[in-house]
């Protein structure tokens, strides 16, 4: 059951997101490569946590570490290395929406791996886990990964280069980071806060999908 509740709203985010996309299918093969490194990405990630864990700086600054280092700058810095690697001379990248269904895949592949993770933790797992991060955590990787791909895809006004990457990564790192601070610092007034800022990341994302999505009906390769 534990399963099943941390991998349904992967499964209705990815079918979302492909459906979206009305122009052309992308090879299921690039897609699940996407999911599955996305997935890959947890074991990058908590060594590197568990290592800088007993630093200085995480025991001193350990708000700002939480929310900022351990998950945000980790977490999406290797999945825009991975998605500047997988989309490299790749000719199935040849249109702006393919990078944030690229991004959106590796995301929830991170997002599949984490839950899992959580939810059969022995002190903070079960049911309400995967219910609260069915509602919150894997819609928050979805709406990062379509922030990174609409950045890396050049934005509204912009134009498709490998530099991109750079700003794509910095401004998902920056709303994830945001995400988390609010999550770990708001207290008692944690909904009231969350709420309008997961508002604000869902208007936001499903706005540049549909500009990409316009984008889109005009190849860069």
């Amino acid at each position: 059951m534990l399963t099943q509740l941390s991998l349904a709203p992967i499964a209705v985010l990815i079918i979302f997101i492909i459906n979206f996309d009305k122009k052309t299918k992308e090879p299921f093969y690039l897609m699940f490569t996407a999911f599955f490194f996305g997935g890959f990405i947890v074991t990058i990630v908590l060594p590197i946590c568990a290592m800088l864990e007993n630093t200085y700086f995480a025991q001193r600054f350990n708000v700002i570490y939480r929310a900022y280092i351990s998950s945000a700058l980790l977490e999406e810095l290797f999945k825009a290395v991975f998605l500047y690697f997988l989309s490299s001379e790749n000719r199935h990248f040849n249109r702006p929406f393919d990078f944030i269904i690229y991004s959106c895949l590796i995301s929830l592949g991170f997002a599949s791996s984490e839950n899992l993770i959580y939810v059969y933790h022995p002190i903070l797992g079960g049911v309400s886990t995967a219910v609260e991060r069915a509602i919150f955590s894997v819609p928050g990787h979805f709406l990062f990964g379509i922030t990174m791909g609409y950045y890396y895809a050049g934005g509204k006004n912009g134009v498709f280069k490998k530099s991109n990457i750079l700003p794509a990564f910095a401004v998902s790192f920056l709303l994830h980071g945001i995400y988390n601070n609010i999550v770990i610092s708001a207290g008692v007034l944690y909904l009231l806060i969350f709420t309008p800022y997961m508002y604000f990341l869902w208007k936001n994302g499903l706005k540049k999908m549909l500009v990409m999505q316009i984008k889109s009906n005009v190849d860069i390769s």
